[in-house]
């Protein structure tokens, strides 16, 4: 009994002593790494910290960074070849747009007698229209002919006079009972639209286009408003932006 409570001790002694030595080990081996996480930790935190401060960088010398940055500075030495120092300077990106201004242009209007019920009211409108925006009754003059197939070639001889800086073309087509109204429309539209190519003058399209003359009349004043306003409008503004855009040599002359 003495010897077997000798050898349980004894191997209680060892089982101890082994695992004490695997606990130190254990423990030293986290002494031993604990600085390399730190080293790893911190580096990956720089990296980190550069990447942020490149994109930030980035983005202040990209394109927009650029500008922001040469408009405090206006310029900005570009490169240095020989002695000589060259510049970059931002310029900012210019707009132009028509101003709702008539004061001092010149408008032609060819009427279409066709359809004159509707017509007329138009031709109030855009008058209207032309007087709101500054115009004067002497810079208006105001055609008829027989119908809206006739208003290009009119349209097109007034463009070419240099005398106005935009012609309104007002007409109403109503569709009936054949294909005449087809003809009739693919004509004006054609021919209005070649006007303002071949003249370089705005040659507006204000030729109403309906199934019905209930149609007509809600766009001539009614329910739809007057769309002869609404192309006087357009004239207005074409005419008064192709001035602007001449007057800065930023487009061509009328080509009459």
């Amino acid at each position: 009994m003495e010897a077997i409570a000798c050898t349980q001790k004894s191997l209680h002694t060892v089982f101890l002593g082994r695992l004490k030595q695997r606990c130190g080990n254990a423990e030293q081996g986290l002494s031993q790494s604990a600085p390399a996480l730190a080293g790893n930790r911190k580096h990956h935190h720089t990296q980190a910290l550069s990447g942020a401060l490149r994109g930030q960088n980035a983005a202040q010398t990209g394109p927009a960074g650029q500008c922001h940055l040469r408009r405090q500075a206006l310029e900005v030495p570009a490169n240095r070849r020989g002695g000589q120092q060259s510049s970059v300077v931002c310029q900012a990106i210019r707009e132009t747009s028509g101003k709702a201004s008539a004061d001092g242009l010149k408008f032609a209007v060819v009427v279409a007698r066709f359809n004159d019920f509707i017509t007329k009211l138009l031709l109030e409108g855009a008058k209207e229209t032309f007087r709101r925006h500054g115009a004067a009754d002497e810079d208006i003059e105001i055609v008829w002919v027989p119908g809206s197939f006739e208003l290009p070639v009119v349209a097109t001889a007034m463009a070419k006079s240099g005398k106005f800086d935009a012609v309104l073309c007002i007409g109403a087509v109503i569709r009936g009972a054949t294909t005449h109204y087809e003809a009739v429309v693919n004509g004006a539209t054609s021919g209005i639209l070649g006007a303002s190519a071949a003249t370089g003058v705005p040659v507006i399209f204000g030729v109403l286009t309906c199934d019905t003359m209930e149609q007509a009349i809600d766009r001539a004043g009614g329910k739809a408003g007057n769309k002869g306003g609404e192309c006087a409008a357009t004239a207005v503004e074409m005419g008064a932006l192709l001035r602007d855009l001449r007057e800065k040599k930023l487009a061509a002359p009328a080509w009459h």
